[in-house]
């Protein structure tokens, strides 16, 4: 009976919510954020499940409610008060309620697991399953998975499928350097992960896996490489500087211009962003209408009516849903004071990965790993307070595991250089 009451319990919800959000259907009559009907229904389901993966856990509600950080609290209760300045009460109150559902699930992971879930062992079988479901529906309906944009599988947008294949090739190495083990699992999928990126032609999530590469791999590689491979890499980079200066010299150096047409040739994208730019001019314009408070979490992007709909006649490349900058919309939904609360929440969530790194260095690079594919992929496209979007989910349930490590985790003792490691100590008689 005592087997039974500790085993570890939700993680099959865990893994239907990941899975849900990569599936196309539902997504909601012009692209409502919160979703179809059905769709709602759906996850109040899940979020009734996770509910109840929590009630099954008294002695751990401590634990749960001790893994989220207080600073998000705070963000959390303004985000629900701007409900009642939201030109849609209602609406803005079904998506605080999909904010507040997302956090009761990542906390059930923590008390569903008694603290033993890991966020890299509940997302990964979900993305192989994802990337496995994709190549299937590649190999048999070739017309809908290859779009003429790039390839989506069997998501909605190939930017969809390019963000299953970043977090693919970056869970799919973390599962295999935390764990040690799968790995004829597990790399395969990292590489089709790499081979999806590139047929998905998703800019953002290149960039994402760029910074990646050089805010987490790149520095923890010349940390711990030896002496002769550090010098390696900078004679490397030298030459590399040099070959390029000397190319300048001798061809002429491009002009700015020059350099931004390459650059937009390779990517095959124009100076707007693909029209970025000028819905940021229009998203600004509506800031200056509520800079301090916002106009209320989730009371702007109401589909084709007022303002959203304005701008997505102005813009005449379809509805756009957000404003493909995390940044802004956070901005114009919860205002100056909102966006100061977030930055707190993300401040102490850093803090807490630099406690984490001292005690965890590989776990501590992979939630890092995490936050910057999150902040670099919020710069063109929401993730951050995005309802029941994938990344939010993935993020909140890494930021609730980082909190819960470092309140279960005892700090490390002092260096033996430590000043109380040098004084005498009295020998028992």
């Amino acid at each position: 009976m005592s087997a039974s009451v500790d085993k570890p319990i939700g993680r099959w919800t865990f893994y239907f919510a990941i899975f849900f959000t990569l599936l196309p259907f539902g997504a909601g009559a012009e692209g409502a954020t919160e979703g179809s009907t059905l769709r709602q229904v759906v996850w109040a389901a899940i979020f009734f499940s996770a509910g109840i993966v929590l009630i099954r856990r008294p002695q751990c509600w401590s634990m749960a409610w001790d893994s989220i950080p207080k600073s998000f609290i705070v963000l959390l209760l303004f985000v629900c008060g701007s409900i009642i300045w939201s030109p849609e009460p209602f609406v803005s109150f079904k998506r605080v309620i999909q904010v507040v559902g997302v956090t009761v699930l990542a906390a059930a992971m923590i008390a569903g697991g008694k603290g033993s879930y890991r966020t890299h062992r509940l997302v990964t079988p979900v993305l192989l399953l994802g990337t496995l479901l994709a190549v299937a529906v590649g190999g048999v309906f070739r017309d809908f998975a290859f779009a003429p944009d790039g390839f989506r599988g069997f998501m909605a947008t190939k930017n969809n499928f390019g963000q299953l294949a970043v977090l693919s090739i970056v869970f799919g190495i973390s599962y295999v350097v935390i764990e040690k083990r799968l790995r004829a699992i597990y790399i395969p999928l990292a590489l089709l992960g790499l081979a999806g990126l590139g047929l998905s032609r998703s800019v953002t999530s290149m960039w994402a896996l760029a910074a990646v590469f050089a805010l987490v791999i790149a520095p923890y590689w010349f940390i711990k490489a030896s002496v002769s491979w550090r010098i390696l890499a900078i004679d490397l980079i030298l030459c590399v500087v040099l070959g390029a200066h000397a190319a300048g010299v001798i061809f002429g150096y491009p002009t700015l211009q020059e350099s931004l047409d390459a650059f937009f040739r390779l990517t095959q994208r124009d100076i707007t962003l693909s029209g970025r730019t000028y819905l940021w001019q229009l998203m600004w314009a509506e800031i200056e209408k509520h800079p301090l408070l916002g106009i209320g979490y989730g009371g702007f992007w109401l589909g084709l009516k007022g303002d959203s709909g304005q701008i997505s006649y102005l813009v005449r490349w379809g509805y756009p849903g957000q404003a493909h900058n995390g940044y802004l919309d956070i901005l114009n939904e919860i205002g100056l004071v909102g966006t100061v609360l977030t930055l707190v929440f993300i401040f102490q969530h850093l803090q807490n990965l630099t406690r984490l790194f001292r005690q965890d260095v590989v776990g501590g690079l992979f939630h890092f790993s995490i936050f910057v594919l999150v902040a670099t992929m919020n710069v063109a496209e929401a993730t951050i307070l995005r309802t029941t979007h994938l990344w939010w989910i993935v993020f909140m349930t890494s930021a609730l595991e980082v909190q819960h490590l470092l309140n279960s985790t005892p700090m490390r003792a002092r260096p033996a250089s430590s000043p109380s490691r040098l004084l005498p100590t009295k020998r028992m008689a």
